[in-house]
């Protein structure tokens, strides 16, 4: 199985999980109305809280440390390579490429700023501390 195959796994039970709860909200509206229904709509809930169950506990854990992550959702499925392993998870998108160019960019710019500015505090330190020539080390004659 390809890496990103896990990624996509992962989004297919977030989909059930979330088609779950529709289920069980319908559920509770359906118990006003008809017995099979609400049976019927409770089965289908509960059959896709399995589903998700499933697929979290077969699909999503790193393909090569085989460790599970954990199943709630957030920025886990963001991650980029194994908090475990370290081994890298997906491909770089030209996006992140992209950004992290621009990261590094930036982080040149501002180094080379800060480096103008210390050097220019710097010269500005040594223009202050030379002693001026006000001409009275010489005395008129007389």
């Amino acid at each position: 199985m390809k890496n990103w195959d896990m990624f996509k796994w992962r989004r297919v039970s977030v989909y059930c999980l979330y088609i779950a709860c529709a289920f069980m909200i319908s559920c509770a509206i359906a118990t006003r109305f008809s017995k099979l229904l609400e049976n019927i709509l409770l089965g289908a809930g509960i059959v896709m809280v399995c589903a998700f169950l499933y697929i979290n506990l077969m699909y999503w854990r790193c393909p090569s440390c085989g460790h599970r992550f954990a199943m709630r959702k957030g920025s886990m499925d963001e991650i980029s390579q194994c908090p475990y392993c370290f081994k890298r998870l997906r491909e770089k998108t030209p996006q992140e490429i992209a950004d992290e160019e621009a990261r590094a960019k930036a982080k040149a710019q501002a180094k080379a700023k800060a480096e103008q500015e210390a050097l220019a505090a710097a010269q500005q330190q040594n223009v202050s501390e030379q002693p001026e020539d006000t001409g009275s080390e010489k005395t008129p004659a007389q």
